[in-house]
């Protein structure tokens, strides 16, 4: 399903079995993990004709600083944010207005996960300079 390679960033090392398996099952892999998104900006270098999803693990509202720092740096590229709980819905709106192409909420379900993989798909599926 997902053709791209996703970079992840996140302080929790619980979530990325679950997020490496949820891509293996779409036929995407983790290509490369960072701590922050300062770091993944720092070390991260991303050639401009390839695209990568890049999964965001938010602690709390205060994270959507980074998020928008993320989405600007490599803008246009899809951003799944992972939030924990159950983010109010005024957060869930900044979020998508920072950047976030989806939220998911963890601990996330195989379903959610992959619905949310399916919508990235549909809006950016396909590689760089191809259209439908």
């Amino acid at each position: 399903m997902y053709p791209l390679k996703a970079v992840v960033i996140g302080r929790d090392d619980n979530v990325l079995p679950g997020i490496r398996r949820e891509l293996l099952n779409a036929r995407g892999d983790v290509d490369a993990v960072y701590t922050s998104v300062s770091a993944a900006i720092e070390n991260f270098d991303l050639p401009h004709d390839e695209s990568r999803l890049f999964i965001l693990r938010l602690d709390s509202a205060d994270d959507l600083a980074s998020l928008k720092h993320l989405s600007g740096v490599f803008a246009g590229r899809p951003i799944l944010a992972l939030f924990d709980g159950s983010p109010p819905g005024n957060v869930v709106v900044r979020a998508m207005r920072e950047g976030a192409t989806q939220v998911v909420v963890v601990p996330f379900h195989s379903d959610d996960f992959q619905e949310a993989l399916r919508s990235i798909e549909t809006q950016f599926g396909h590689a760089v300079g191809q259209s439908r």
